[in-house]
């Protein structure tokens, strides 16, 4: 199981948007997360891929499920990845 833990960069929240936004101080940019990605984000140093996964997919209404559960996990492993390709994360 992967594992990760966070780079130490700045994360500002912006609850009204529902957004998350981490500054990279290296370079000076600032990565905009939507609730999702920031739900990711938050969970990804204490969670499985898989836990979090199971979370967004239990937190879908009922006819929101058009997608897997398998899915879903696919696209959190891909989102781990960008972040881990963004320097956001680290994997451990």
């Amino acid at each position: 199981m992967k594992t990760y833990r966070y780079v130490g960069w700045p994360v500002f929240r912006d609850e009204e948007q529902e957004r998350l936004l981490v500054y990279n101080k290296d370079t000076k940019d600032t990565i905009v997360l939507n609730a999702t990605a920031a739900l990711i984000y938050d969970l990804c140093t204490k969670e499985s891929p898989e836990a979090i996964a199971d979370g967004i997919w239990e937190g879908l209404e009922q006819e929101q499920q058009t997608v897997t559960r398998e899915q879903i996990v696919r696209d959190v492993e891909k989102m781990l990845d960008r972040f881990v390709e963004k320097g956001m994360i680290l994997e451990i």
